[in-house]
Formats: structure tokens, sequence, C-alpha cells
């Protein structure tokens, strides 16, 4: 049968749905991305999927929209408020952080080399996005070492999730303790993005902001920042947190323009397109590079989490959890907190929600902000 629009298209989608399910049964211990990943690997290995089938589904030219507005709808999603109100979480968060890429970019360049440890510090504490501009910013110079900021995108729930699930079985019994009632935080009043009329915001209204945005990005970064060797990458996030903060721009975009789900499977088609090119045996080569890296990140954030936990009286449990969050995106974090804990009483839930919030400072701050800061600088030194 002719691989025609229609059928690579339908299959890619059979595939993603297979990867969510299979992530949706094992309650996110084994990932989307790693059920996506391995699923291609065996297709284009065993030659079940031609080499040009990511091309004919017609995804990569979405994936190629999500590239433009994804880091700048993550940068909308930045609020200090949120920030200040969880400061001893996000000190812990970000202490583990910077402790790992030290230690990765630091110790173990001589093992691994030098361009795999840049591109893994901050791909390990990583959303789609970071490694994304990884892998795509050495697609040319460096083509055969490009699909491991998506191997390790596929391993990372493997590392983070049975550490935080762990964690969460201790922490459970100590839930409750919490007797503050949580204060909601409302956007402060006043907002341009409130002013427009509600009706009009549709997904060619958020689109349009968005790409306006990236447009403008690309016309600040020629102007003041082309030939420094930084990524274009940073300014976009750095508009993404003015204009979310200062209410130019509703926060989270794709989500409230209902394309989110469409963007981010273009962006994986992406992923899907780096292993149509990479035999089998180069995939393999990079696995025990990007076990290592993981293996010490992990360490560092629990022991940054037992460091902190005492100076910030925070219990140990509930430090570990959050400094591991890093590892474990949203809303992973969310089910499993919710799974395991099973909040019963008034106290228990409130803890709960504050839990959750608490953890949000490295599922979705550091995996989907900080950690793209952090490779718009690395990838300068490639």
């Amino acid at each position: 049968m002719e691989w025609s629009f229609e059928l690579s298209l339908t299959v890619f989608l059979v595939v993603a749905f297979v990867s969510q399910l299979i992530s949706f049964l094992s309650r996110g211990r084994l990932s989307l991305p790693l059920a996506f990943g391995l699923i291609f690997m065996a297709g284009f290995s065993l030659e079940i999927f031609p080499k040009d089938f990511i091309d004919k589904t017609g995804l990569l030219g979405v994936g190629r929209i999500a590239f433009n507005v994804l880091i700048i709808h993550a940068g909308t999603m930045f609020s200090l408020r949120e920030l200040k109100r969880n400061r001893k979480a996000l000190l812990i968060t970000l202490s583990g952080v910077i402790l790992s890429n030290v230690i990765i970019i630091g110790g173990l360049s001589g093992l691994i080399g030098r361009e795999l440890a840049i591109l893994a510090a901050p791909s390990v504490v990583g959303g789609g996005a970071t490694c994304a501009i990884a892998s795509v910013s050495v697609m040319r110079s460096l083509p055969e070492i490009s699909f491991f900021p998506w191997l390790i995108f596929m391993l990372q729930c493997l590392f983070g999730a049975p550490v935080f699930a762990l964690m969460l079985k201790k922490e459970k019994l100590k839930i409750g303790g919490y007797r503050k009632e949580m204060a909601s935080l409302p956007e402060a009043r006043g907002r341009i993005a409130d002013k427009m009329n509600g009706s009009l915001k549709g997904t060619a209204f958020y689109l349009m902001a968005l790409m306006l945005l990236s447009l403008l990005n690309r016309l600040f970064f020629n102007t003041f920042f082309s030939g420094t060797g930084l990524s274009l990458n940073l300014t976009a996030l750095l508009i993404g947190i003015v204009v979310g903060e200062t209410g130019l721009i509703d926060r989270n975009p794709l989500q409230k323009a209902d394309c989110f789900g469409l963007l981010m499977l273009g962006l994986m088609s992406l992923m899907a397109k780096s292993l149509a090119n990479i035999p089998l045996s180069a995939v393999i080569a990079l696995i025990p590079p990007a076990l290592i890296c993981f293996a010490v990140s992990t360490t560092a954030l629990v022991l940054s989490g037992i460091a902190l936990s005492r100076p910030l009286g925070v219990s140990r449990t509930r430090a570990v959890v959050i400094a591991i969050s890093s590892l474990v995106p949203v809303p992973v974090n969310i089910i499993m907190i919710k799974s395991i804990i099973k909040p019963e009483s008034a106290f228990e839930t409130d803890d709960v929600a504050r839990l959750i919030e608490e953890t949000k400072m490295g599922s979705l701050y550091v995996i989907n902000i900080f950690s793209v800061l952090l490779i718009s600088i690395a990838v300068s030194f490639i």
C-alpha cells in the first residue's frame, strides 16, 4: 500500500494515542515520549515505516510553528507573584538544578564528551521545547548527536517518577499538617489582555499575537544580539515573560487558543523525523551517556533537597519531592500526587493543593521556562 498523506497521518496519530494510553495506564511512570520514541525506533529499524513517512504527515510544518511560538508561550506562564509565594520551594528546586548542571558540564565532559555534556545538562531537567532547541542547534554541525536531547526527553520520567513516588508515599504520613488556608492568586486588575472582548479571542487571535511577537523577537534579536553567539530562543523567552507579566497577552495562550495539543504533535513529529535518519546502533551508543547524566542529576536533586530541608524548615521528604519535581512534568506530577496521597479531609486536600503548587516550581518553571534559558545560553558554547 502506498504511504499517502491520509495513511501516514493516521498511523502517526495512532502511535501518538497508543503512547498516551501507555502513559495513562502506567500513571506516568512510562512517559508518552518514551513509548512514542520506542515505537518509532522499532518502526524505522524493522523498516515498517518508510524513511519519508513523517514528511508525508504534513506535521513538520506544524512543528515549525510550534518551535516558533512555544517558547514565547512558555514565557507567559511566568508569574513573579507565584514565585514569591513559593520561594522556599523555588530555592530548593533551583539549587538542585544548578548543582546538577555544574556537575554534568564540569565533571562529565571528560567522560562522555564536552558536546554531549553541554546538551545534557539543561535537557535532563527540560521539556520538549528545551530538547527541540538542543537538537536543532546541532542538527547541521553535529548530526550524529542531534537525537541525544530527544533520547533524554524519552528517559526523563524513568528516573524522576520512581523517586517522586517513593518520597510521596513517605510524605503521605505527614499530609494534613498544613493548617493555613490557601489564598488564591487572582491576576492583577487592569491587565490589557482583559480589556478585549473575549468572543474575539479565538485560535486566530492567539496564534496571530504569538507570531507577531515571534517577528518582533527576530527583529529585536537581529538588531541587538546578532553575532553574539546567544540563541534567538533566549530573547523569545524574555519577551514571553514581559508580555505575560505586564498583561499584554493572556497567560497560557496556546491552551486558550485550543491548539496546544496539535502544536505538541507537530513538535513530536520533529522527534520522529530525527529518528528516521539515525541508525539504531547510534541511538544505542547514546544510551550510556544519557543514563549517566540522569544518575548524576537525580542524585544532585535529592541531595539538594536533603541539604536545604532543615535550614528552610521543610520536612526532608517534602523537600526531596519538590527538588525531584524537575524530572516530573505537569500534569504527571499532579496525577501522581493525587493518586498516591488520596486526600480525605479538608486539611489534607488543602495540603495536597499546596504540595502541587510547590512541585510546580520544578514541573513547570524549571522544565518549561528555566531550562529554556539554560539551553539557550549553553548552545552558544558548542
